[in-house]
């Protein structure tokens, strides 16, 4: 199981897991360019212009055309991330802008998504996505519109619990969270560390197993009920005043 998978049963609703499973939801432009913007950052040489080979760059001024739709659905069925010509273009300007601050951020000696596995308390065999990590800390990087309000926005999205799991999982003891605003070009950094958050991810934890088991027994009731129609008593008092 992955790391985002417990966070997202630590968060959200049962109802929407449930939905979720039945319909997954198809990623939308805004977490396609997120997306792009994870790719673009944590590359070897994110001071390349190029675009890397997991973003397919389209050019179209939109996705209003059938032409257009088709492409942009064909490279995510690939596994790429598509990304509008206009938008890869202020993506590259954004980017270039930010290179030393980010440079500062992510120092020499770590290793760019790294993949880690391992146990934490009942779930077994957890696979961590790390976006960067060193021998002191864990970094996880954002990109998000919304930055008035870390503290909620940590807690509403389970940003807290997929750091702790990461540190778990590295043996670390500290953590940052790096988030990028595209729109403003600015990035502001929080501070975690494990001890803090134990209490916490703990609850969270146990949150998501008891979700997990109440999704699973909803997938596992039968899909088919049986009922035996009576006739409604409002039924009746309609068929007499019809009758007069």
């Amino acid at each position: 199981m992955r790391v985002t998978e417990i966070c997202r049963y630590a968060t959200q609703p049962i109802n929407k897991l449930i939905e979720e499973l039945h319909n997954p939801k198809e990623p939308n432009e805004a977490m396609l360019l997120g997306t792009a913007w994870h790719s673009m950052v944590l590359r070897k040489n994110r001071y390349e212009k190029e675009a890397p080979a997991d973003i397919e760059v389209l050019d179209f001024l939109n996705y209003r055309t059938k032409e257009a739709q088709e492409i942009k659905a064909n490279a995510i069925n690939q596994g790429k991330t598509p990304i509008l010509k206009k938008d890869f273009l202020d993506l590259q300007r954004g980017l270039a802008f930010l290179l030393k601050d980010l440079d500062n951020i992510f120092i020499n000696g770590g290793e760019y998504e790294k993949e880690l596995s391992g146990n934490i308390g009942i779930f077994q065999n957890i696979v961590g996505h790390l976006d960067y990590v060193n021998e002191k800390e864990v970094i996880d990087l954002k990109i998000t519109s919304k930055c008035d309000d870390f503290s909620k926005i940590i807690f509403d999205s389970g940003y807290q619990l997929q750091v702790y799991l990461y540190m778990c999982l590295a043996g670390l003891e500290n953590a940052r969270i790096v988030f990028i605003n595209p729109n403003s070009l600015t990035i502001d950094v929080v501070n975690l560390d494990k001890d803090t958050l134990k209490t916490e991810c703990d609850e969270l934890l146990e949150l998501a197993e008891i979700k997990m088991a109440k999704v699973l027994e909803a997938e596992s009731a039968p899909l088919v009920s049986y009922h035996t129609y009576e006739t409604p008593q409002w039924a009746y008092a309609k068929m007499l005043k019809d009758k007069e």
